[in-house]
């Protein structure tokens, strides 16, 4: 979690303690990390109110790829034929209980 002003953002777990530059282009935000993007999100504030941000200043470099690899989740099917992504439960089906997700 950080704080744009006084504007709490969620970055996730996996960057917690590392340094993450944020960079704000439109009402986007790119969460950069060791070079890469690494995740996008939706400004929290307004335009108006980024030049008044503490250390902020205007990007001279475009903005890096983002990683060659997707990242990849595997969750096994349960035995009552459901599994959860992104807090939706699918049902795929009986016949693939116990298998790995697609």
């Amino acid at each position: 979690m950080v704080s744009l002003g006084r504007t709490p953002v969620a970055l996730g777990r996996d960057l917690i303690g590392k340094h993450v530059t944020l960079r704000m282009y439109g009402g986007i935000v790119y969460a950069i990390h060791a070079g890469l993007l690494v995740k996008t999100l939706p400004a929290p504030i307004l335009r108006e109110l980024r030049a008044k941000l503490t250390g902020a200043r205007t990007s001279t470099t475009p903005l890096p790829p983002p990683p060659s690899q997707p990242r990849q989740a595997i969750r096994r099917i349960g035995a009552d034929d459901t599994f959860a992504i992104a807090r939706q439960t699918l049902r795929p089906g009986i016949a693939h209980a116990g298998k790995p997700s697609p």
